[in-house]
């Protein structure tokens, strides 16, 4: 029985390591009994993670690998190895608000057309956008008043000055726009001659016969025209008693019999009087 007794303690002495629960993970204040945190961190198999404000700093001592994340800084940083806001990171620090992105240069698809009218051009579309007509129409004008605008830039804000003076009925606007266009010299044969018919019918819709009369003339200058072209002028030589009008009537009836269409008994009539 003294056996028992003696051994006993023996067998607790051996089994008590056994049954002890490891030490936990150990956060030692920065007071003077706190090692350095060089010194911590030159063990190996560790890694030393700081955080909280400098007055007060705590070293913790745990795996290479963090339990937890180490920075926590809004969207911007992080603590994965990948390097925030760069294709492929997945963060954006914008989510969720409206950002509003706007360009200092402005660029056209035509090389020919220099930046600074290009973005004059792109001024003059978002007044239009914005419904300022007026303010669009003054920033084209200025294209064509500047000396420097080349035959490119021109034709591109009388494009434009053209369209607002059709989306707002205003034939001065689209007068103005199809004379700069006429002295590019850059539109297509089909465009010019619309141009110069267009011109002719604003002339005579304005009542002014001598400038219907010249424009007239310029467009059968190019093109063989349409027989009521020829009828217009005739009319408007006769008004101004030019007696070429007769001749110019004689072309409208063979244009007419040519394209297979009947006679305006009218027209007739005009060249026997």
């Amino acid at each position: 029985m003294a056996k028992l007794v003696w051994a006993l303690p023996c067998l607790i002495l051996a089994v008590s390591p056994l049954g002890a629960e490891p030490p936990a993970q150990t956060a030692v204040s920065s007071t003077a009994e706190e090692p350095l945190a060089d010194e911590a961190a030159q063990l190996p198999g560790q890694i030393i993670i700081v955080e909280g404000e400098a007055e007060r700093r705590k070293a913790v001592v745990g795996s290479r690998v963090p339990r937890r994340q180490i920075i926590q800084d809004g969207p911007i940083a992080s603590s994965t190895g990948v390097a925030g806001l760069v294709p492929g990171s997945g963060m954006d620090p914008f989510v969720g608000r409206t950002r509003t992105l706007r360009t200092k240069s402005c660029a056209s698809s035509d090389e020919s057309i220099r930046k600074p009218v290009a973005c004059r051009l792109v001024r003059a579309d978002e007044a239009l956008a914005d419904g300022d007509s007026e303010l669009s129409a003054g920033l084209l004008r200025t294209i064509f008043a500047d000396d420097s605008s080349n035959t490119h830039e021109r034709l591109a804000a009388a494009q434009r000055l053209h369209s607002i003076g059709d989306q707002l009925g205003d034939a001065a606007l689209r007068e103005q726009a199809l004379v700069q266009m006429l002295a590019t010299g850059l539109l297509a044969k089909t465009d010019t001659i619309a141009a110069h018919r267009s011109l002719a019918a604003i002339a005579i819709a304005k009542s002014e016969p001598e400038l219907a009369i010249a424009r007239l003339t310029s467009l059968l200058r190019i093109t063989t025209g349409r027989a009521q072209d020829w009828v217009n002028l005739a009319v408007l030589q006769r008004a101004a008693g030019d007696p070429a009008s007769r001749a110019s009537m004689q072309r409208a009836i063979e244009l007419q019999r040519a394209a297979g269409r009947p006679v305006a008994p009218g027209w007739e009539s005009f060249v026997d009087d």
